[in-house]
């Protein structure tokens, strides 16, 4: 079992200030930050619990390296976004609580061994689930960040990254196209018809494999 900590860099907690091109010979001064400072942010707490094996055979020239993991992270810090009339573009939170589990496999083999000629290779493969257990008692789901792209005055829409209970970290929610029963898209004055908010996929992949070679 492992425990660590996290916390934000320097002057994340307090309203930083800049100076513009003078006005009438006089210094302009403005707010310099695009996050809204949180007074009450607490460090964020990661417990791991971690186990595996390794070994190897046939004289060192097959080997075999696997861990199973899960991280309890607690407080995490994350920067929601929130309506940008306010004059900033997000607030930092602490996310309540997050789950992570998965494991690591990594295969390594000499398919050929002589005293002229080694090769050497290697099969890496991750796998990792996570889930949002628990924001605060009043939210359950808030926006990460969204996409610039698509407006609803083109008939398209933008896309969201989401924090939500009981989903995986990051999901990316958005509108999609109308469709008929056909499963075709649905046009209208030439321009494909807006349909429901769904979610769309994950922030990012959570299965990564390499394969390594050395001659």
């Amino acid at each position: 079992m492992a425990q660590s900590g996290g916390a934000v860099g320097a002057y994340q907690l307090g309203l930083t200030y800049s100076y513009a091109d003078a006005y009438r010979k006089y210094p302009v001064g403005s707010i310099d930050n695009g996050t809204i400072p949180n007074l009450n942010l607490k460090p964020l707490t990661s417990i791991s619990y971690e186990g595996g094996f390794e070994a190897r055979f046939f004289n060192n020239r097959f080997g075999i390296d696997f861990t199973y993991y899960v991280r309890n992270t607690k407080d995490d810090i994350v920067n929601a976004g929130i309506s940008t009339a306010s004059g900033y573009g997000n607030v930092k939170i602490n996310a309540g609580k997050v789950n992570n589990h998965g494991i690591e496999l990594l295969l390594t083999g000499t398919p050929i061994l002589s005293s002229h000629f080694r090769w050497d290779t290697s099969f890496n493969f991750a796998y990792n689930k996570s889930e949002i257990k628990r924001i605060t008692d009043d939210v359950t789901e808030f926006e990460l960040a969204k996409s610039r792209t698509g407006h609803d005055s083109d008939n398209c829409g933008p896309a969201w990254i989401y924090q939500q209970v009981g989903q995986p970290y990051g999901i990316i929610r958005g509108v999609t196209f109308k469709r008929n029963d056909k499963g075709e898209i649905m046009y209208e004055n030439g321009l494909p018809m807006k349909g429901e908010i769904e979610k769309l996929g994950r922030k990012r992949a959570s299965i990564h494999i390499r394969i390594q070679q050395l001659i």
